[in-house]
């Protein structure tokens, strides 16, 4: 039986809410991840939900445009629930329309998905890029990336490193291997936390 248009909307709103909840799972697992590795518990941190849907979007995306392998399996991805989809809704239309059908709505999902980054992540990078090649008096033409230290103002003076994570009472802040946690509203370090490396047997090592 066809899919009448009450129907594709229910189906449309739950196919929604799952990707959003991939997508925050996703974000939430990227955000674990990365704090694990410098000894941050997950209690000391709050995340909104935005925040959670951003990372993770950005982490899909990355995932995505990463290689030709990764672009054909969100492609395949996005393609079998269409295609359940449109064979159920067209199961009178003609195999090959169907097939025109599916990747016609797989093609246009896809670059839907894709969309921001190329008309408005890549062109803010470019805008970025621009501002800080005349600051730095350098070619943008020649300006592949920009290596950035942040100063924090502590009890003890300026600290300049690398932001690891900074949320409105907490700034967590990386230089010379220790880790430093500062509240913001005072400057006090809380914590430092030193890091080793743990490397590979020499034998291991590819």
């Amino acid at each position: 039986m066809p899919l009448n248009l009450e129907q594709f909307l229910k189906l449309a709103a739950v196919m929604v809410a799952v990707v959003n909840a991939a997508l925050v799972v996703l974000g939430y697992m990227r955000y674990v991840g990365l704090l694990q590795q410098f000894g941050i518990s997950r209690t000391e941190v709050a995340f909104t939900f935005s925040d959670l849907l951003s990372f993770g979007y950005v982490g899909f995306l990355n995932m995505t445009l990463s290689g030709q392998i990764a672009v054909a399996a969100v492609s395949t991805g996005i393609t079998l629930p269409v295609m359940a989809i449109v064979i159920r809704a067209k199961r009178n239309l003609h195999s090959f329309l169907q097939f025109i059908l599916i990747w016609c709505v797989s093609m246009g999902l896809f670059f839907l998905v894709t969309a921001p980054y190329w008309i408005a992540y890549n062109p803010g990078k470019q805008a970025a890029f621009s501002v800080v090649a005349k600051s730095l008096s350098v070619d943008e033409e020649q300006l592949l990336g920009l290596e950035t230290e942040q100063e924090v103002s502590t009890e003890n003076g300026p600290l300049i490193g690398n932001i690891i994570l900074a949320m409105p009472d907490i700034t967590f802040l990386l230089k010379d291997g220790v880790l430093y946690k500062v509240r913001a509203s005072d400057g006090k370090i809380l914590r430092k936390t030193h890091l080793r490396a743990k490397l590979k047997p020499t034998g291991q090592v590819q």
